[in-house]
């Protein structure tokens, strides 16, 4: 199998060595205190057999967060379940219509029915929690670490796999209609007319197996009928498996959305200049959109549960509805015979979130036949998502990069990487504010056949985004909850760590950079062969997060290039895909360079077969597989491709 989809570690090495291990095999942080409650330090162990043979790692040295040296835990090869084993099926229809009405009017219909399910598998559920050890468990503890370091006046953490709950399974499915009708035409000569209405409608449900609930867990455990010792030969079996069944739960996710909209514009030319006429556009559309995603989680009783109740979990509950109007203009002035000026506006009014604007202009001048220079200069705003407004219940599980320790803040920057997962509990912000995205361009372009060339310098800066404070930032200087706080501040319970944080408008970003695209066409004796392609190179990419300095992890240089070789009705593309490495946001490791490799091989009409085109090829060819952060091996980069790895594919188009 391909490296990035297996789990990789050395016997009797380290956790920072290891791939795609997870410190929540069997691990437990014992953080020591004095018969007086005085803070005296941080132990780790790892607890139980670690028995490859059930899917641990090893026991490893020096999981995150251990102050001593040689401590050990207990891994688990999550990255052996995790990849790869995902299914889906997928059903479409696609109805395209173009009736003429007439000498001046034309009727048009659009119609796309979908259908998909899937299924996919990962390793049982894991979390990182505080619990209260059974004095048998203490002894374990203690035997496991060659000494006594446990005793009852400490406080007990554990990365735990529960293996004894199974592999978590998910089944997810998906109805799809999208329709849409309109009519356009000419009312004279130098008048014309756009309208059309749109609908759009998803059902969408996932059912997923087995997940654990967080506060039953403690108390089984804290009774002794959980054995968290070893989950998959219990001391106790009976009493064991009861456990299991009071804590499984099944995750359910109802999703869906609906939109209805209707546009009327209107177009237009007047004021000729020499032998060109000023072009101008207005119109007005509405609309109402619904959207919902709610997700909770079922135990055998029948009762549900909302995602901060679950261990190790992430999701996310939101519902909500956007009703808007707007009216659009856009207007092409030809200044000379060479030289157009274009200005568009935008406005929108939403119930929810207020007026938006939005705002264009560009000039275009050909000096040549040949050669075309342009710039543009746009803003506009941009509503936030109902999730980001309205989500309930959130929560996920963010890397850090060490643990700074409790105090006042700040806290002191890490020594070291020692990268470990928190749990974030997050929830929305009905007052968010629109964000605002301006953009700057210059370019310039050279056509003369059979070459192409286009060059375009760019600047896009975005404001006001709606986001997160950067988990490593807010550990170092969020305050800890105290008194009930659970609003922008950090939690400890033993080794557990919560963060609390909310959506608000305090993301900036900024990227610039240049784009190139290139195209030539050669003729010969046996056909016609092409090349294309395309670079884009980022000069500067900024990224601010509540006015701090953040890292925007991109790469600098990527580019396309594709080979076309055409006889008559049949075409091969080769297309050599390229990705320069950069480095992660934390700056603390690097992703490598990835290049792929794509062939297709393209039949109009097959067999003489009107209205049809033939499509076969592969993906990926080299199997090339997703770049690996060299500084937290979970963490994975690429494109969609490979983490397909090779993929085969046929297409068979027909129009009617």
């Amino acid at each position: 199998s391909r490296e990035f989809s297996r789990s990789v570690w050395q016997e009797g090495g380290s956790f920072a060595e290891a791939g795609n291990v997870s410190v929540g095999g069997n691990t437990v942080w014992v953080v020591q205190h004095d018969a007086d409650g005085e803070f005296e330090g941080i132990r780790t162990v790892a607890l139980g057999d670690c028995d490859q043979a059930e899917g641990y790692a090893g026991p490893l040295r020096n999981p995150p967060s251990a102050e001593i040296d040689g401590d050990l835990g207990c891994g688990f090869a999550f990255g052996d379940i995790m990849w790869n084993t995902a299914e889906f099926e997928q059903r479409t229809a696609i109805v395209n219509l173009d009736q003429p009405l007439g000498d001046r009017n034309k009727l048009h219909l659009y119609a796309n029915f979908g259908q998909g399910e899937g299924a996919f598998r990962f390793a049982p559920s894991v979390g990182v929690s505080s619990f209260r050890p059974t004095q048998r468990v203490i002894d374990e503890i203690n035997d496991a670490a060659g000494s006594v370091i446990a005793d009852e006046d400490d406080r007990f953490a554990i990365g735990h796999r529960f293996v004894g709950h199974g592999n978590r399974d998910w089944l997810w499915g998906y109805d799809e209609l999208d329709i849409a009708a309109g009519i356009e035409g000419r009312l004279t000569e130098n008048l014309g007319y756009e309208a059309s209405i749109d609908a759009y409608r998803l059902d969408g449900s996932l059912l997923g197996n087995t997940f654990v609930h967080a506060d039953r867990i403690r108390e089984e455990i804290a009774a002794g009928n959980y054995d968290v010792v070893d989950p998959s030969s219990p001391a106790d079996p009976d009493a064991h498996r009861q456990a299991v069944e009071r804590t499984s739960l099944q995750e359910e996710v109802d999703s869906g959305a609906e939109s209805l909209g209707a546009r009327l514009a209107l177009e237009g030319q007047t004021f000729a200049t020499g032998d060109r006429k000023l072009a101008w556009t207005a119109g007005l559309s509405m609309g109402t959109a619904k959207v919902r995603s709610i997700l909770r989680f079922r135990d055998n009783e029948g009762m549900t549960h909302d995602v901060t109740k679950v261990l190790g979990t992430g999701g996310v509950s939101f519902e909500g509805e956007r009703k808007g109007v707007g009216v659009f203009g856009d207007m092409s002035v030809p200044l000379t015979g060479r030289t157009d000026f274009r200005l568009a506006a935008r406005g929108d009014e939403y119930d929810d979130v207020g007026g938006l604007h939005s705002f264009r202009v560009s000039a275009e001048h050909r000096p040549t036949d040949a050669i075309t220079l342009r710039g543009s200069w746009g803003t506009g705003d941009r509503a936030p998502s109902v999730r980001h407004l309205h989500g309930t219940a959130s929560q996920d599980h963010p890397y850090i990069q060490c643990d700074p320790g409790p105090g006042a803040p700040p806290r002191s920057d890490c020594p070291a990487p020692n990268p470990r997962q928190v749990t974030r509990e997050r929830k929305g912000n009905p007052r968010l504010e629109p964000s605002e995205t301006e953009r700057f361009a210059v370019g310039a372009e050279f056509r003369r056949h059979p070459f192409f060339v286009d060059v375009e310098w760019y600047r896009l800066s975005r404001s006001g985004l709606p986001g997160l404070r950067n988990p490593n930032w807010a550990m170092q200087n969020l305050d800890e909850c105290t008194g009930g706080q659970q609003s922008n501040c950090i939690e400890r319970v033993g080794g557990d760590i919560t963060i609390h944080d909310s959506f608000a408008n305090i993301v900036d970003t900024g990227i610039s950079g240049i784009t190139t695209r290139y195209r030539a066409d050669f003729e010969t004796d046996w056909g016609e062969i092409g090349l294309s392609g395309a670079w884009r190179h980022v000069t500067d990419a900024e990224l601010r997060v509540e006015g701090n300095e953040d890292r925007y992890a991109t790469s600098k240089n990527m580019a396309r290039i594709r080979f076309e070789a055409r006889r008559r009705n049949l075409t091969a593309t080769w297309t050599v895909n390229y990705r320069a490495g950069f480095r992660n946001r934390a700056d603390t490791g690097d992703f490598d360079d990835w290049t792929g490799h794509d062939l297709a091989l393209d039949w109009n009409k097959p067999l003489g077969l009107e209205g049809a085109r033939m499509t076969v090829g592969v993906f990926n060819l080299t199997d090339a597989g997703l770049t690996v952060d060299t500084a937290n091996p979970d963490s994975v980069d690429g494109p969609e491709a490979a983490g397909w790895g090779r993929t085969f594919f046929l297409t068979l188009n027909k129009s009617f």
